[in-house]
């Protein structure tokens, strides 16, 4: 969670702090067997080495930096990328898992068995997030008055008007109406994306007994990781269903509209 001090005059950020709950480990050590452990068997130790738990909290820690900074949470940067591209080690490689660290999504559940070097976690800085950084705070020099200013910063949104990975979508609190921004998704397909989670889960659990063996003798953690997967797997299947009858939303400025409707 992110605590923030501001201005009430400005609305201008003073400060604020990052709180990681000691329940974040138990929440990343479920999250990364019900994503991963189908395409991956290192994810089906229940135990974190230092190294992929400070890649972990890593990532947490930089989306509550990109939330004090200003950045609003972005669910549309999941949908940035093509779902089959999302199985790609290269593409993986070179662009990551979403177009922006503040989609929240942590681990590439689309990954399959099979699918050799593909990013499973996000690591670095999405495209989105640098273009928004820029946005908020790039120096403009000269004694440019504040429309001038304002003017500069929408050439910027303008230049990046219908790429996919520069698009914002509001987050959807009492209905989930624009299936392109709905939580924990990943890809452009839901449909295909959630038909790769399935069967994914459908792998887990025909193996996760054998998987976690003997070491789990009161069975609190399958029943924790079953309830996860049923969780998981309606996610999925809602996250499809949204398409029937959703509408998109994009919030293109009006001026780029009337620009474009101009008759000469």
């Amino acid at each position: 969670t992110v605590n923030l001090s501001t201005d009430p005059r400005s609305g201008e950020i003073t400060g604020g702090c990052i709180h990681l709950p000691e329940s974040l480990l138990d929440e990343i050590r479920l999250r990364r067997f019900i994503d991963l452990s189908a395409a991956d068997p290192a994810a089906r130790d229940m135990m974190l080495d230092d190294k992929e738990l400070a890649s972990s909290l890593a990532v947490h820690t930089a989306r509550g930096v990109a939330q004090l900074l200003g950045l609003a949470t972005n669910y549309a940067a999941a949908a940035a990328y093509p779902t089959d591209s999302l199985r790609s080690a290269a593409f993986t490689r070179e662009n990551g898992l979403c177009s922006s660290i503040t989609a929240l999504n942590d681990y590439n559940y689309l990954a399959q068995p099979g699918d050799k070097g593909v990013r499973l976690a996000p690591s670095d800085l999405g495209v989105y997030d640098y273009y928004a950084i820029e946005w908020l705070y790039r120096w403009y020099p000269g004694d440019k008055s504040v429309r001038e200013e304002q003017a500069e910063g929408e050439k910027l949104i303008d230049a990046k008007e219908g790429d996919p990975m520069y698009r914002y979508a509001p987050q959807q609190v009492l209905s989930r109406y624009d299936p392109s921004a709905v939580e924990e998704d990943l890809g452009d397909d839901a449909v295909k994306s959630g038909a790769y989670g399935v069967s994914n889960l459908k792998l887990i659990a025909a193996g996760m007994d054998d998987w976690i063996g003997g070491g789990d003798p009161d069975y609190k953690l399958r029943k924790d990781l079953f309830r996860k997967m049923v969780d998981q797997y309606h996610r999925y299947i809602y996250t499809a269903m949204h398409n029937v009858g959703g509408i998109r939303l994009d919030n293109s400025r009006r001026s780029v509209g009337e620009d474009k409707n101009k008759v000469g």
